[in-house]
């Protein structure tokens, strides 16, 4: 079974989320938003769910 691409960008963003904000980018003294790449990877057993 292939992995839904959906759930696992959730996966993703869901960890990226509870991250502490000194680990996520800062916006500038300007009022810019710094832009970093995300990337992340995900091990996926059968029958279980993302988290």
């Amino acid at each position: 079974m292939t992995p839904d691409p959906d759930a696992i960008a959730e996966c993703v963003l869901a960890t990226f989320h509870h991250l502490p904000d000194k680990r996520k980018p800062r916006p500038e003294s300007d009022g810019a938003r710094e832009w970093v790449p995300l990337a992340g990877i995900v091990l996926a057993d059968k029958g279980t769910p993302y988290y």
